[in-house]
């Protein structure tokens, strides 16, 4: 008798709602495109790349001739800049993560404070510049936790600098 968020509930009308649109065999792409200098990415709304799965594309990438990066361009232009979810706020709560065709690790940052220091919460995830800034920011309240990256414009930066990490550990 007492209204509630709705939030698990409404994942299963929304999974159903993606089944019945994309079926069960459906994948989401993200484009990898590279020549001597430069990576391209081109986003495609894929909800699942993490760190491990990033670990994958390196490898991948490298088996198939990456040896050297000089820039990562990003492209997430399949989502409007001005695309809105009703019941997204503008916390830095990861629920509220901002929307972007080209997302690393759900568009938040998972960090703890160790000392005086900000860290990754996780082994496989470094942080990165912006990263950092975030989890900063968020530490002034809490000693650990995950933030969402804030604006819609922070999800590409965040998967190339993240991606550039990769590489470098990678050998590329």
């Amino acid at each position: 008798d007492r209204p509630m968020i709705p939030a698990s509930t409404l994942k299963l009308v929304t999974a159903l709602a993606a089944l019945e649109r994309w079926g069960t065999d459906h994948h989401f792409a993200t484009n990898f495109f590279f020549d001597d200098k430069a990576l391209w990415i081109k986003g495609k709304g894929d909800p699942f790349l993490v760190s491990e799965e990033l670990d994958l594309i390196v490898a991948a990438l490298k088996q198939r001739g990456l040896k050297r990066v000089e820039a990562i361009f990003t492209d997430a232009s399949l989502y409007a800049d001005d695309l809105r979810i009703d019941g997204r706020s503008n916390s830095d709560n990861p629920y509220d993560a901002p929307l972007s065709a080209l997302a690393a690790n759900f568009n938040t940052v998972n960090y703890k404070t160790s000392g005086n220091r900000i860290v990754s919460a996780e082994s496989q995830t470094p942080l990165t510049p912006l990263a950092k800034t975030l989890a900063e920011a968020h530490a002034k309240k809490k000693r650990r936790g995950r933030v969402n990256l804030v604006k819609q414009e922070n999800g590409p930066r965040y998967f190339a600098e993240l991606l550039a990490v990769k590489l470098r550990l990678a050998g590329i």
